[in-house]
């Protein structure tokens, strides 16, 4: 159903991106073996997530590591073990409750809203300028009661 596959681990690290045929023996010669009975992408996600630990002592933090030395990607081990081994775990966070979301969004729709009618009552604005400014260029007699300017603020309103 799928050609290629790409797990990521914490922090939106590519562990593995390639064939899903190859999936299994990639993780298998760097010691990861799914067991009889599981699941395999289940079995993967849990381990990237560090529920799992696999029997061959492979931590989920190296995985990334992992996969830029099995590709031959150009670094410095220095920065590897500071920058990838270092990363803060952030899987135990809280986030706001319904209540807390809900008004965030309230305000978020209230601000759009707001600025649609701000923009929309410069529309206007602009609008009856250019009909007054059409109508002062009409003649207006008492006769025709200002027709021919009420006509050129219709053609403005139009256009």
């Amino acid at each position: 159903m799928f050609d290629d596959l790409i797990l990521l681990a914490k922090g939106g690290l590519t562990a593995y991106h390639g064939p899903v045929k190859k999936v299994e023996e990639y993780f298998a010669d760097i010691g990861i073996t799914v067991p009889d009975r599981v699941n395999p992408p289940d079995y993967f996600i849990d381990i990237l997530e560090g529920i799992l630990k696999p029997a061959s002592g492979v931590h989920y933090k190296q995985l990334p590591v992992r996969w830029m030395l099995h590709n031959a990607y150009p670094f410095k081990k220095d920065n590897m073990q500071h920058n990838f081994l270092s990363m803060v775990d952030l899987s135990g966070r809280t986030t706001p409750g319904i209540l807390r979301q809900y008004k965030y969004f309230l305000g978020r729709v209230g601000k759009q809203r707001l600025r649609e009618a701000r923009t929309q009552a410069v529309d206007y604005l602009i609008l009856l300028l250019a009909g007054i400014c059409l109508g002062t260029l009409a003649k207006v007699s008492d006769e025709t009661f200002g027709a021919v300017g009420y006509t050129y603020t219709v053609i403005a309103v139009c256009k």
